[in-house]
């Protein structure tokens, strides 16, 4: 009916901007639920099955390749008859491996952060229908690129509908689609919905390349393997046989650091 009181070219840029709206939306809600929710959750799986064990991995390889570089600088102390300064040696070795070591602190705290997700509660089939449904109303009442000229407040709502969608805060999106409820739609003339139509577009060809993007990358492209027991148990397996490959190896390296270190004597020369 409100259509009708519209000019044609209004009504027909209206339509439009309508169409392009709704494939942007589901683009986002798709997108949204695969970083938010699937991405998350496939991480979480991963890390609560292999975290552990890849964390041992990396720590064995860490500390072989820290034992093997004390052993070559002690070899450089002696090849030029010098007195083995082991500080030095030290403050070499952890400047060396600092990157690394963030890098292990930084996998264990995305095994906390996989603990922690899994422990979080877990919404109902019909819970989460109602989720992504009211999610992508407020997306539609909300997003910055269907409206372009909103005030703070909306824009401040739209980030707490971000936020309450990816932890899956239902009474939270509730609560604002009950502030949302009454509100008037915006009249726009036919060039600011054209322009609008030109921005919907655009960020329509951006949701469509994240996307690609986010099936090409890890862990998406590792969800069907994860699936499988018999994979995962392979997996598992390989990593483990690594461990111990590894571990013989820091076993190796300390045992030649500690025949050169000991052969030192008492003044450090070999």
């Amino acid at each position: 009916m409100f259509d009708l009181m519209l000019s044609p070219e209004t009504a027909l840029a209206r339509r439009r901007v309508n169409v392009a709206a709704e494939l942007l939306l589901d683009a986002v809600q798709e997108n949204d639920a695969l970083s938010n929710h699937r991405v998350p959750n496939l991480t979480a799986f991963y890390w609560s099955e292999f975290g552990p064990l890849e964390i041992s991995l990396y720590e064995a390889e860490l500390k072989r390749d820290q034992t093997a570089m004390r052993i070559r600088l002690i070899r450089q102390y002696l090849n030029r008859g010098e007195p083995i300064d082991l500080p030095v040696i030290e403050v070499k070795i952890t400047a060396s491996f600092a990157d690394r070591v963030r890098y292990l602190a930084f996998m264990r705290s995305q095994l906390n952060e996989a603990t922690s997700y899994l422990a979080l509660p877990v919404l109902s089939d019909s819970e989460s229908e109602e989720l992504n449904t009211l999610y992508k109303q407020l997306i539609k009442a909300l997003h910055p690129d269907l409206h372009p000229h909103q005030s703070a407040a909306d824009a401040w709502l739209f980030l707490k509908v971000l936020d309450a969608y990816a932890n899956g805060l239902l009474e939270v999106l509730e609560a604002i689609a009950a502030m949302l409820a009454n509100r008037e739609d915006e009249t726009l003339s036919p060039q600011e919905l054209n322009r609008q139509l030109a921005d919907l577009l655009t960020d329509l060809a951006q949701e469509r390349a994240r996307k690609f993007a986010l099936y090409q990358a890890w862990p998406l492209t590792i969800e069907a393997q994860l699936k499988s027991e018999t994979w995962r148990d392979h997996h598992r397996a390989a990593l483990q046989l690594a461990l111990n490959r590894l571990k013989q190896q820091v076993a190796a390296n300390i045992v030649l650091y500690g025949q050169l270190v000991g052969d030192l004597g008492g003044d450090r020369h070999g």
